[in-house]
C-alpha cells in the first residue's frame, strides 16, 4: 500500500521545483517503473494498462480473486523488435541516444528487448539509460531517478561516473537538491571527476531551483578555469532567468563577463530582452550597452514603448547623447512627440547641465504646439535653485530667444519666478513678472499668479497678494482650486482669519475643497479659536477634566454646567449639546434631568435631551422670584428621591449665578447645609482657584440667605402686593434716575412700575450740583472737589444729620417715615436692613457730596409680589448736547423676608424700610462695576396692602411626591412653533415624572432655536417601535407664522395683580425670543461670508 505524500515546509525548502498541483496518481506512476519488471516475457509496443491503481501492490504484482493478474501484456516474440537485427553493442548505443533525447518509451522497449531478447543481465548501462531518459520535461521525474538508484543499490550494481552524470542531467530538468547533493558527495568520496557537462548540469539545476547566488558562484568558478568552459546555452539560460526575476544588475554583470571572455554570441531574442527589461528598470549601463551594440548599428529597431523607457532612463541619468539618439529613432518611426517625451528630453539636458538646450526644448515645444506647464519646467527650477546667479542667466537666455523671434512659453518665465520665490526673493520675482510680457507674447497665466501667491505667503505680504488678485481679475484669468488654497494660506499667515474663511466659503461655493494640509490648518484654527472662545466664555469657571466640557459636580447629585448649544457658531465656544448629552448618557444612562433658568431662551429643543428638562426661567444677573423657590426645590427633591442613581443638571447661560443660586438653595433647604458651606462648595467646584466666588451678585447672595431663613422656619412663604411709599437717598448726585421694578409673567420679565421724576423729588438737605460734564465726573472719580471745601461740607452734613436724628427719635415708626425729611439709619424698630449693609465698608478719604432727597410718587406704586428692585442710572453731559451713562446699579429685596415673615410664623410686618449702601448694590451685568457714584446710600419705605384690598396667597412646601416643578409648555392645539422662556406658560396640575411612559410628551412642545414645536402624543404604532436617536434642532419643522397667544390656564405659581390704577405703559426688560438670540438662531439664518469674493473684486462661481 502506498504511503501518503506529505508536502510540508521542509519538502518545499529542499525541493523548491516541486509542483504541488500535480495529482498523487501522477506522482505514484514514476516510482512504479522498474528494470526488474522487464525480465518478464517480452511485449513489443507501448502497451497501456487498463486499470488506474498501478501495477504493484505491497511490492508484488496485484492479483484478482481468480488468482490472475488484472493486466497481462500481449505475448510477442523477441524477433518482432524493429531493431532486432542490430548487434547488441549497437543497440546499447541506440539506447543511449534514445535516453539523451528523453525518448522514454523507446528506451523502455530497448531495455526490455535487451533483457528478454538478448539475455542481457541487469547492468549499469541499462540503469544509466533509464535514468537519463528522465530528461524529458513531461515524462521525466526526479522521483523515478531516485527509485532507479535505490533499485541499483538493491541489485548490488555500483553507479559509475556515467550514471552520476546522467543523474545530474536528469536533475537539471527535474531538480532535487537533496538527491543532487548526495550524488556530488558520492562522486567526491569515490574520486569521480565532474566533467564540464556535469558542472553545467549542476548550474542548470540550481537555476531551475531559483538558487541564483549558488548558480552564479558556480559559473564564476567555471570561468576561472579558462574561456569556453561555460557553454553558450548556459549563459543564455542564466541571463534569461535573471531577467525574468528582474535581477537586472546580475544579468548585466554576467553579460559583461561573457563578452570579456569572448563568448559574445548572444541571440537577438536575448538582446531584445536585455534592452526591454533594462530600460524598464532604468538601468543606464545595460541600456547604453545594448543601444550601442544593436540599435545604433540598426540591427533592430525597438518599439515605441521601449524607446520611451530608454528616453526616461537617459533623462534620469543625464545622458543627452542617448536621449538625442532616441529622438532620432523615434523620428524615423514617424512618431508624434508628446509632452512627456519633451519633458524627458528636457530633463536629460538639464541633468547634464546644458541650460540653454533645456530652454530650447521648451521653445521647441511652444513652436510645435505642445503645451508646457509648470511641472514641465520643474527640472529647470531644481537646477536654477542650486546657484543664485542662474535665474538671471536663464532670464537673459529667454531674452535672446525673444529677440531672435522665437516663441518663448510662459512656463519658462514661470520657472524663473518660481525659483525666485523659492530662494526666497519675492522682489526679484515681481521684477521678472513685470518683464514677462516683453518675453512671452501670451503674458501671465494662472500658474504665474499661483506662484506669486505662494511667495506672498512666505513673505507675509497680504497687500501684495490682493494687488495680484486685482491684476488677475483685470486680465480675466479665472482662479482655480490652487488659487483659493494659496490665498487662504496667505490670509492665515498674515493673521486675517476672517478673510481666510471668506475665501474658503467662496471656494466651497465653487464646488472645491482645499488641499489636505490647508483643510487641516483651517480645522486646527477653528478648533483653536473654538477652544479659546470656550475659555473666554467659560472665563474663570472650571472645566470637567474627563469630558472636556464646562461643567462640574457640585455634589454627587448636582451637576452645574453652562448653557449648551446645538447650532453654529455658538456650539464652537459653548458646550456642544450632543457632547453634553453623550457624556450624561455615558455616566448616568437615563437617570439625569435638566433644570434650566434661562429667561432668554433655552437654545435647544426639549427633544434633544429626551424631554427631561424642567423650565424655571428668570432674567440673567438677577435673583429668581422667591415664589419659584419652593417649586424648584420640590421638583429637584422629587426627582432625586425617585431613584438613588438620579442626578440633577442645572444650567443657565454661564452656569454660575442663577445655577449657583439654585444649587446652594437646594443644599441649604433640602440637605441642611450651612449658607457659608454651600457657597464655599459651589465656589470650589465651579470656579478655578483665585478667580472669585461662584455666586457673587449681592442680590443673589441675599436670596440665598432668604432661603436659609425660609428653610429654618417651616418653609412658609406668603406672597403679597407691596406698595412703595418713599425712597430716601443720601448724597444724591446730578443726573441720577431711580426706578422701581418688579417681576411679572411668572418671573420671566422685569417690569418698570415707576420712574421718579424731578417733580417727585424733595430736597431735604444740601444741594445737588449741576454736572459740568465729563470733566467733573473725572474729577469726582479722582477725588478732587469742584465746589466747597470737602471738610466744610463734611462738618455741615454732620450738623444736619444730628438734628435729623434728634427729630427722628421723637416720632413713631410710620409717622417718622412719612414726616421725616430724611431717614436716619440705626433707629430701633424702624430699619430692617440686612446686617451686611450695616457693616458696609467706607473709604477713609470718601466724603459725602450731593444732596439728601426724598422721592414720593405722585400716584400709588404697587408691585404684584414681594420682590422689588430699585434700579439706578446716572447720566452726564457729553459733547454736542448728548449725554452718556456713567453709572448703572440696582438692588433686589423681598418684603416678606425684610418684614421678618419667616420669624413671625408666616405673618410678616405690614411695613418696613430697606436700606442699602451704594458699594453693596449690584453692578453692571452681575459685576461689581457700577461706574461713578450716584449716591451714598438709599432706603426704601414700603408697606403691604391690607387684606381687604388683596387677600394673601400662601405657598407652603409641597408634600413628598408632589411634583410642582415642571412648568409645561403651551398645551396641545397651539399653533405656535416658537420656544422661548418668555412663552413657556405654567399649567395647573401635577406633571408626572419623566419615567419613559407614553404620556410623557403629552401636551409638551420642544424648545429649539426656531421656536417650540407641538409634539403629538405617540400612537400605538409609533410607540411599538424601538426608540431611536432624537432629531437635531435643524430637523424640526420651521415656523410658518408667528406664534399665537397662548391660551394656557391660570398659573400654578401664586401671582397678585397690581390695581388698575397703576396699569400704565412702561418700559420693561422682556424675555427675548430664542430665534433672536445667537444661541438660538438657526444655522440657515445666520449671516455667512459666502458673498465674499476673491480679492474683494466680485468674482462669482459659474452658474
Amino acid at each position: 500500500m502506498q504511503r501518503p505524500l506529505v508536502v510540508d515546509g521542509l519538502w518545499r525548502c529542499l525541493c523548491p521545483a516541486f509542483r504541488p498541483n500535480v495529482s498523487s496518481k501522477t506522482l505514484r506512476a514514476p516510482f512504479q517503473q522498474s528494470v526488474r519488471t522487464y525480465q518478464q516475457p517480452y511485449t513489443q509496443g507501448r502497451k497501456r494498462r487498463t486499470d488506474t491503481k498501478g501495477l504493484l501492490a505491497n511490492g508484488k504484482p496485484r492479483v484478482t480473486k481468480a488468482g490472475e493478474p488484472p493486466w497481462r501484456p500481449k505475448e510477442s516474440r523477441p524477433e518482432d523488435y524493429h531493431h532486432a537485427d542490430e548487434p547488441t553493442e549497437q543497440l546499447y548505443g541506440r539506447l543511449h541516444t534514445y535516453a539523451a533525447a528523453g525518448n522514454f518509451y523507446e528506451v523502455k522497449d530497448a531495455v526490455q528487448y535487451l533483457i528478454q531478447g538478448r539475455g542481457e543481465k541487469l547492468n549499469a548501462r541499462l540503469y544509466s539509460a533509464m535514468i537519463l531518459a528522465n530528461v524529458h520535461p513531461l515524462h521525466g521525474h526526479a522521483g523515478r531517478v531516485s527509485s532507479l538508484l535505490s533499485e541499483m543499490e538493491n541489485e548490488g550494481i555500483e553507479a559509475d561516473a556515467g550514471v552520476c552524470h546522467d543523474v545530474l542531467q536528469a536533475l537539471a530538468v527535474h531538480p532535487n537538491a537533496i538527491l543532487r547533493s548526495e550524488v556530488l558527495e558520492y562522486m567526491q568520496e569515490r574520486w569521480l571527476q565532474l566533467s564540464e557537462d556535469g558542472h553545467a548540469a549542476v548550474v542548470a539545476g540550481l537555476l531551475r531551483e531559483r538558487s541564483f547566488e549558488m548558480a552564479l558562484e558556480k559559473i564564476e568558478e567555471m570561468e576561472k578555469h579558462g574561456p569556453g568552459r561555460v557553454p553558450t546555452w548556459l549563459y543564455d539560460k542564466a541571463t534569461f532567468m535573471l531577467l525574468d526575476v528582474k535581477e537586472v544588475e546580475e544579468a548585466y554583470q554576467l553579460t559583461v563577463r561573457r563578452r570579456n571572455l569572448g563568448n559574445g554570441d548572444i541571440s537577438p531574442a536575448l538582446w531584445h530582452m536585455l534592452l526591454d527589461v533594462g530600460s524598464e528598470a532604468f538601468h543606464h549601463e545595460l541600456v547604453k550597452l545594448v543601444w550601442a551594440e544593436r540599435v545604433e548599428p540598426n540591427f533592430f529597431i525597438p518599439s515605441s514603448g521601449i524607446c520611451s523607457n530608454v528616453l526616461n532612463t537617459a533623462a534620469r541619468h543625464g545622458d543627452a547623447h542617448l536621449a538625442t539618439d532616441v529622438f532620432r529613432v523615434m523620428s524615423n518611426r514617424k512618431t508624434i512627440f508628446s509632452q512627456l517625451d519633451y519633458e524627458m528630453l528636457l530633463e536629460a539636458y538639464i541633468t547634464a547641465g546644458d541650460l540653454k538646450t533645456a530652454l530650447t526644448v521648451l521653445v521647441v515645444m511652444e513652436e510645435a504646439g505642445v503645451k508646457a506647464d509648470l511641472n514641465t519646467a520643474n527640472p529647470i527650477v531644481a537646477y536654477l535653485r542650486q546657484d543664485p546667479t542662474r535665474p538671471m542667466q536663464a532670464f537673459n537666455l529667454l531674452e535672446e530667444f525673444a529677440q531672435s523671434q522665437r516663441k518663448v512659453p510662459t512656463a519658462a518665465v514661470n520657472a524663473i519666478i518660481q525659483t525666485c520665490v523659492a530662494m526666497p526673493d519675492l522682489e526679484q520675482a515681481i521684477e521678472v513678472y513685470k518683464a514677462l510680457h516683453t518675453i512671452s507674447s501670451k503674458g501671465p497665466d494662472i500658474e504665474t499668479f499661483n506662484t506669486l501667491f505662494q511667495g506672498c505667503r512666505t513673505a507675509r505680504r497680504k497687500e501684495l497678494a490682493m494687488f495680484l488678485a486685482a491684476e488677475m481679475i483685470q486680465l480675466k484669468i479665472r482662479p482655480n482650486l490652487l488659487t483659493y488654497d494659496r490665498l487662504i494660506l496667505v490670509c492665515t499667515e498674515c493673521g486675517d482669519i476672517d478673510d481666510a474663511f471668506r475665501y474658503y466659503y467662496e471656494m466651497r461655493d465653487q464646488g472645491w475643497q482645499p488641499r489636505d494640509g490647508t483643510f487641516s490648518l483651517l480645522i486646527q484654527i477653528n478648533y483653536t479659536m473654538a477652544s479659546l472662545l470656550r475659555q473666554i466664555v467659560a472665563g474663570p469657571r472650571a472645566r470637567h477634566p474627563e469630558a472636556g466640557l464646562d461643567l462640574c459636580y457640585v455634589t454627587d447629585k448636582i451637576i452645574a454646567t453652562s448653557g449648551p448649544s446645538g447650532t453654529y457658531p455658538q456650539r464652537a465656544y459653548r458646550n456642544p449639546l450632543d457632547a453634553l448629552v453623550k457624556f450624561l448618557d455615558y455616566k448616568h444612562k437615563d437617570n439625569w434631568a435638566i433644570w434650566e433658568f434661562r429667561a432668554e431662551g433655552t437654545g435647544y429643543p426639549d427633544s434633544e435631551v429626551y424631554g427631561r428638562v424642567y423650565h424655571y426661567p428668570f432674567p440673567d444677573h438677577h435673583p429668581p422670584p422667591f415664589a419659584l423657590i419652593p417649586h424648584i426645590m420640590a421638583s429637584m427633591r422629587n426627582w432625586l428621591h425617585g431613584n438613588e442613581d438620579r442626578v440633577v443638571v442645572v444650567h443657565c447661560k454661564a452656569g454660575k449665578g442663577r445655577s449657583g443660586t439654585a444649587s446652594c438653595s437646594y443644599l441649604i433647604s433640602e440637605e441642611g447645609w450651612k449658607v457659608e458651606d454651600a457657597l464655599k462648595r459651589f465656589t470650589e467646584r465651579r470656579m478655578r482657584p483665585g478667580f472669585g466666588a461662584g455666586v457673587s451678585i449681592p442680590s443673589q447672595l441675599r436670596w440665598v440667605t432668604y432661603v436659609d431663613r425660609w428653610a429654618k422656619h417651616g418653609k412658609v412663604y406668603v406672597e403679597r402686593q407691596v406698595e412703595v411709599l418713599e425712597v430716601h437717598v443720601w448724597g444724591l448726585r446730578d443726573g441720577v434716575k431711580i426706578s422701581v421694578e418688579g417681576f411679572v409673567d411668572e418671573g420671566k420679565t422685569i417690569k418698570t412700575f415707576h420712574t421718579f421724576s424731578s417733580k417727585e423729588r424733595e430736597l431735604v438737605r444740601g444741594e445737588i450740583e449741576q454736572s459740568a460734564g465729563l470733566a467733573s465726573v473725572v474729577a469726582e472719580v479722582m477725588g478732587k472737589g469742584n465746589g466747597k471745601d470737602k471738610k466744610e461740607k463734611e462738618k455741615e452734613k454732620e450738623r444736619k444729620s444730628s438734628s435729623a436724628l434728634a427729630e427722628g427719635n421723637q416720632k413713631s415708626n410710620v409717622q417718622a417715615l412719612r414726616g421725616a425729611q430724611t431717614f436716619p439709619a440705626g433707629i430701633d424698630g424702624q430699619s430692617s436692613s440686612s446686617e451686611d449693609e450695616k457693616d458696609a465698608p467706607r473709604e477713609e478719604d470718601e466724603t459725602e457730596t450731593g444732596g439728601d432727597v426724598v422721592f414720593r410718587p405722585t400716584k400709588r406704586v404697587v408691585l404684584p409680589t414681594n420682590d422689588m428692585n430699585i434700579d439706578v442710572e446716572r447720566r452726564n453731559k457729553a459733547a454736542y448736547g448728548l449725554t452718556m451713562v456713567t453709572s448703572v446699579a440696582h438692588v433686589w429685596f423681598n418684603a416678606y423676608f425684610e418684614g421678618n415673615g419667616c420669624e413671625s410664623g408666616g405673618k410678616p410686618e405690614d411695613s418696613g424700610v430697606f436700606e442699602m449702601h451704594w458699594d453693596k448694590m449690584d453692578g453692571i451685568k452681575g459685576s461689581s462695576r457700577k461706574g461713578t457714584r450716584a449716591f451714598d446710600r438709599c432706603a426704601v419705605v414700603w408697606k403691604a396692602l391690607p387684606e381687604e384690598e388683596q387677600p394673601p396667597v400662601e405657598s407652603t412646601d409641597p408634600s413628598e411626591g408632589k411634583d410642582l416643578g415642571l412648568r409645561k409648555e403651551t398645551p396641545m392645539g397651539s399653533s405656535s412653533d416658537v420656544s422661548t422662556a418668555s412663552n413657556v406658560k405654567s399649567q395647573v396640575g401635577t406633571v408626572p415624572a419623566h419615567d419613559g411612559q407614553d404620556d410623557v410628551h403629552a401636551g409638551l412642545r420642544a424648545h429649539g432655536p426656531n421656536g417650540e414645536e407641538q409634539i403629538e402624543e405617540p400612537s400605538s404604532a409609533d410607540s411599538a417601535s424601538a426608540p431611536g436617536p432624537l432629531p437635531l434642532s435643524k430637523d424640526l419643522p420651521q415656523p410658518a407664522a408667528p406664534p399665537a397667544e397662548s391660551s394656557a390656564p391660570a398659573s400654578a405659581v401664586p401671582r397678585v395683580q397690581s390695581p388698575e390704577t397703576i396699569n400704565e405703559p412702561s418700559t420693561s426688560i422682556t424675555g427675548v425670543s430664542t430665534g433672536d438670540l445667537p444661541d438660538g438662531k438657526p444655522e440657515s439664518e445666520l449671516e455667512t461670508p459666502s458673498g465674499h469674493s476673491l480679492g474683494h473684486l466680485g468674482l462669482r462661481s459659474k452658474d
